[in-house]
């Protein structure tokens, strides 16, 4: 007799200073973040920094502020860079605490998008790391809550249009030229499926009525679509739990090998891992990330400058003209051929411009 609770949280916690809940240590941090931030804090600053402090205190959400900053923390000490993307640069709490470098007051950013008390669902921080030292943030995790606390999260690769069709007639015994024939008839689009498929194509529509074969063929394949064909690692979800993770959600090891240091893997997708209450985090490796660290190593070695990442001004004109010239490739956003043709007509002057686009 198995009963699920959609309503509880197991977010997990840090050590907190004596005397302190996670509520008042947030609020200490981000007060002592201020100052950097906002040298000249006025009264507006200091409401809207209470403002979000007091809607994290209602969603119970503190915790997770606190494990992110602990993340961060070791990511700074580490020179591990770091950046963090979507709706949470619009939090001044986030600001403070030194894990985003946008003021979301001087942009004109909504916190609402990001957490608000009518949608009280868990708040995203998608967080990036350069790829080449990913692994070293989630053995840092690891070792920080504990090994049976973390764990990677699964995706499954399921079969669609295509390959139900070429997996079904191999098991059939049919000749690969037979099925590629009618597997190439399916129109390349995202969630095609063989209904849709024989919709769209008259040619496809036409044999499956004409020829028993290729009609038994899409029969059976049509049964098996959607199917889960393989599981995989989640390129970016991680789990976190207070309590040991094997309480709350089945769990499987990564690889085939009896290992038991390995690092395990939820049999639950992301969706469902978030639905009972345990928190998953988006810690992904970003290769352009190590491409500017590395770029950032090479002019100290050649030319003696320290760059500081977070500190380019945002008004350079010769970096303006290169991204008008349409030269972007490698550029995080605007690398593809439909924004490379936009940028050269729209020609950016600000940085709003390239937010606008």
């Amino acid at each position: 007799n198995l009963e699920l609770d959609f309503e509880r949280l197991h977010l997990p916690e840090i050590e907190l200073p004596e005397g302190k809940n996670a509520d008042q240590f947030l609020a200490d941090l981000c007060y002592r973040g201020l100052p950097q931030c906002y040298p000249q804090a006025t009264a507006e600053i200091k409401k809207r920094l209470d403002y979000e402090l007091e809607v994290i205190r209602e969603t119970q959400f503190a915790n997770y502020f606190l494990v992110v900053w602990d993340i961060i923390s070791f990511a700074k000490k580490e020179n591990i860079v770091f950046g963090v993307r979507g709706s949470a640069a619009a939090s001044i709490v986030l600001y403070c605490l030194g894990i985003t470098a946008v003021d979301p007051l001087e942009n004109k950013l909504v916190f609402e998008r990001f957490l608000n008390l009518e949608r009280k669902e868990m708040p995203d921080i998608d967080l990036d790391f350069e790829d080449e030292r990913r692994d070293e943030v989630i053995a840092y995790i690891t070792r920080r809550f504990g090994q049976d606390h973390v764990a990677q999260i699964i995706t499954f690769g399921t079969l669609g249009a295509r390959a139900a069709l070429r997996d079904v007639g191999r098991a059939l015994g049919m000749t690969y030229s037979d099925v590629d024939r009618v597997a190439r008839l399916v129109p390349f689009a995202p969630g095609m499926t063989l209904a849709r498929a024989m919709e769209e194509n008259s040619e496809l529509r036409d044999i499956y009525q004409q020829d028993p074969t290729v009609r038994g063929l899409i029969d059976k394949a049509r049964k098996v679509e959607g199917i889960a064909r393989h599981a995989s690692t989640h390129a970016a979800g991680v789990v976190i739990s207070r309590e040991p993770l094997a309480n709350n959600v089945p769990l499987q090891r990564v690889s085939r090998g009896n290992n038991d240091e390995s690092t395990a893997m939820t049999q639950l997708t992301m969706e469902d891992v978030a639905r009972i209450g345990l928190l998953k985090m988006d810690i992904l490796g970003l290769a352009n990330l190590s491409v500017l660290n590395r770029a950032v190593g090479i002019i100290r070695d050649y030319s003696g400058v320290e760059i500081d990442l977070h500190s380019i001004p945002m008004d350079d004109e010769k970096t303006f003209a290169l991204l008008s010239s349409g030269e972007t490739t490698g550029v995080f956003q605007l690398e593809g051929a439909g924004m490379r043709r936009h940028i050269r007509e729209l020609k950016p002057t600000t940085f709003s411009d390239i937010a606008a686009m």
